[in-house]
């Protein structure tokens, strides 16, 4: 079970993927720009019962530490930055707040979306109510970064992804040991990818 700390930073089991959305290059997926959504998962957000919160059924995970983050929200931002809650240093009454239970409803600034993300997740498994939160990338940054960008590719069964994967790998020269092709499992919070078959 992830914990958060106490300083509300982002908890080590965080996962920052891109589901494919259509607004990234059409040919090439892995490649974006302007701004881009994203979304954090983490095992301290589910509860039994509950599915992992994704927006479409296949996209990429991101390599720790190499994208740039402009904001976060916890829900549908429409793919930009909004007006900015304001800094917070605790959860405060998480059980009075409204839909999304981040206590604010706008954009996070990144060094904030640690205690917002702890928030959220109490007041999703209080109420039972999962959501997808929204971290907006900057698309041309990460494009810029790529192939370091992407740490592998995932799907759920759901939509293909293999030729656009091979690509990636052909366009770089890498293996699928350098990136792989994973299988996402939207009911295991504990260990949800494995390697595609």
């Amino acid at each position: 079970d992830s914990k958060w700390p106490a300083d509300g930073v982002l908890p080590d089991a965080g996962i920052l993927t891109h589901t494919f959305d259509g607004f990234e290059e059409r040919v090439r997926q892995w490649r974006a720009h302007g701004d881009q959504s994203s979304s954090i998962i983490f095992a301290a957000q589910g509860f039994p019962g509950g599915w992992i919160p994704i927006f479409h059924d296949a996209g990429i995970i991101f390599r720790p530490g190499i994208v740039r983050i402009q904001c976060g929200q916890g829900g549908d931002s429409g793919g930009h930055c909004r007006e900015f809650c304001p800094s917070v240093t605790d959860v405060g009454p998480f059980e009075t707040y409204q839909y999304p239970g981040d206590g604010c409803g706008n954009s996070w600034h990144p060094e904030d979306i640690g205690i917002y993300l702890h928030r959220q997740s109490l007041w999703q498994k209080n109420f039972e109510r999962l959501m997808y939160n929204e971290i907006i990338l900057d698309g041309d940054q990460w494009t810029q970064k790529l192939p370091d960008a992407i740490d592998a590719f995932f799907h759920t069964g759901n939509q293909d992804v293999t030729d656009v994967h091979r690509s990636f790998l052909l366009e770089y020269g890498l293996t699928n040991a350098h990136v792989p092709l994973l299988n996402m499992d939207l009911t295991d919070w504990t260990n949800p990818f494995s390697a595609a078959r």
